[in-house]
């Protein structure tokens, strides 16, 4: 699979769609390539679906899809419909620069998105997962004593 390639203050639809449309577990053999090509290819423009189909006032259900994991348990991944997915993609696309300024401009939010081109996803975490219960500890601890100074 390619690396994203874009530039950090642009993301386009066929890179969210093939780097970021499904979940990063599935296995190898269940990716989104030829969705993203069509997507980039103007495919989707010219496939004529009916207005009953791709009118934005539809819903739709996600697949799901059971990830076997060591032992019994197993990890329910769910995976939007593509039209759904590209209109997402596209609204994504097409604010980016005013979502990634407000994004930026939050001092509470732990898990911001951002593009790293060195990633295999569209979008990732300025934080690692692993790294958000830390951090959430470190401003709890900060507020609670901001909140006992202001009390004195």
């Amino acid at each position: 699979m390619g690396k994203l390639h874009l530039g950090e203050n642009m993301i386009d639809i066929p890179d969210l769609l093939k780097f970021g449309y499904f979940p990063a577990e599935l296995p190898p053999p269940f990716n989104t390539d030829s969705f993203a090509e069509a997507v980039a290819g103007d495919f989707v423009d010219i496939l004529g679906l009916p207005e009953a189909i791709t009118s934005v006032k539809k819903s739709a259900s996600t697949i799901k899809y059971n990830l076997a994991r060591v032992g019994t348990l197993r990890r329910t991944l769910e995976i939007p419909n593509p039209i759904h997915q590209y209109r997402l993609s596209k609204e994504i696309s097409n604010n980016w620069e005013t979502s990634k300024f407000i994004i930026d401009d939050s001092d509470i939010s732990i898990s911001k998105p951002i593009i790293d081109e060195s990633s295999d996803r569209a979008l990732t975490r300025k934080k690692r997962l692993d790294e958000i219960p830390l951090q959430r500890a470190h401003y709890c601890t900060l507020i609670d004593s901001l909140g006992l100074i202001i009390a004195r």
